[in-house]
């Protein structure tokens, strides 16, 4: 009989321990891959939160701006005659002023503009000069659009407000927050 075998790290002592400790250490990769897994997606689904909420109030306050220029040349009564206003700056796909009763006074667009935004009580509440809405598309195929109401109460001594209305359609938000997600789910580890 061999005494080395029952002494020695060949022999079947070393060979129980050996499933045990390849166990853990199996468990503890296991979890630390599933810890890093967790981690990862918690900081992707942030990063593509936080990109979509920047790029949609980088959107809201361009589109916004559009908006108070135009409210501005209405307070100061300097809109272009017959009511066509130049193109917006910044993507700014429309802006129309409507007077008190819901008529519209001034538009980017000529003549009607085509697929016009339901604005129907869109308007500042008690208190504030501006509102802002993310509309739903219109119809199937149509683009999701943010749109910022601006109240314009006139120049002084004038009984009749304004609003002016600027419309952006969110297509490039929404293309880069696809991008973004894409980008994302292939970098996922699997």
């Amino acid at each position: 009989m061999d005494g080395g075998s029952r002494r020695g790290g060949s022999g079947s002592g070393g060979s129980r321990r050996g499933p045990l400790v390849g166990n853990l250490r199996a468990r503890t990769a296991l979890a630390a891959a599933l810890a890093m897994a967790a981690v990862l997606t918690t900081g992707g689904l942030w990063l593509h939160s936080l990109m979509r909420s920047n790029l949609l109030d980088n959107t809201t306050g361009r589109t916004e701006l559009a908006a108070r220029k135009v409210a501005a040349q209405l307070d100061t009564r300097t809109l272009p005659p017959g009511g066509r206003l130049p193109a917006p700056d910044g993507g700014v796909d429309l802006v129309l002023v409507r007077d008190a009763h819901g008529r519209d006074v001034a538009s980017t667009a000529a003549g009607t503009p085509k697929d016009p935004p339901r604005l129907d009580g869109l308007r500042p509440g008690p208190g504030q000069d501006s509102r802002s809405a993310v509309l739903p598309p219109a119809h199937p195929g149509a683009q999701r659009r943010v749109v910022v109401a601006v109240e314009a109460p006139g120049p002084p001594g004038a009984h009749d407000p304004h609003t002016v209305y600027a419309v952006t359609v969110l297509g490039d938000v929404d293309d880069a927050t696809r991008a973004i997600a894409t980008g994302l789910l292939a970098g996922a580890p699997r």
